[in-house]
């Protein structure tokens, strides 16, 4: 568990084909542990092309595609798609620092972590080249 720092909001453009959205500033983001030691530092460039949350519809009545978990869902999938040294289980429990800094509630953060925990594999590696590689323990925010 650690602390995930942005460095500034997300701004999108909305791509009515194929359904995505775009972004349009870049968004730095600083993955920290709780004593401060630096895990991870990249940026979101523009131009990087994500559905936000993939949810089920029956399930968006429960959990939203835009809310707090915004940012948080936009660089889990530019984790998923660019390699910047980190497992899939380390971008998973990223994804789940940044909802709790961003303050999304327990259960909803917990459900999204433990559907991309579960579902998320097939998706994990650049377009063409996916991997689930992920042979470590599940993390739970308690």
């Amino acid at each position: 568990m650690g602390v995930v720092f942005f460095n500034n909001d997300a701004v999108l453009k909305w791509r009515n084909y194929p359904g995505e959205f775009e972004v349009i500033e870049p968004i730095g983001v600083t993955w920290t542990d709780w004593g401060g030691i630096i895990l991870v530092a990249f940026t979101v460039l523009p131009g990087f092309r994500t559905d936000l949350a993939t949810i089920p519809r029956v399930a968006t009545s429960i959990i939203p595609k835009i809310a707090h978990h915004l940012r948080p869902s936009i660089i889990h999938d530019w984790l998923y798609e660019h390699d910047e040294g980190l497992t899939r289980l380390q971008a998973d429990d990223l994804f789940l620092d940044a909802m709790r800094g961003e303050g999304v509630p327990w259960a909803r953060r917990n459900i999204m972590h433990r559907a991309v925990r579960a579902f998320g594999g097939g998706l994990w590696g650049p377009p063409g080249q996916k991997k689930d590689t992920d042979d470590e323990e599940v993390f739970a925010d308690n």
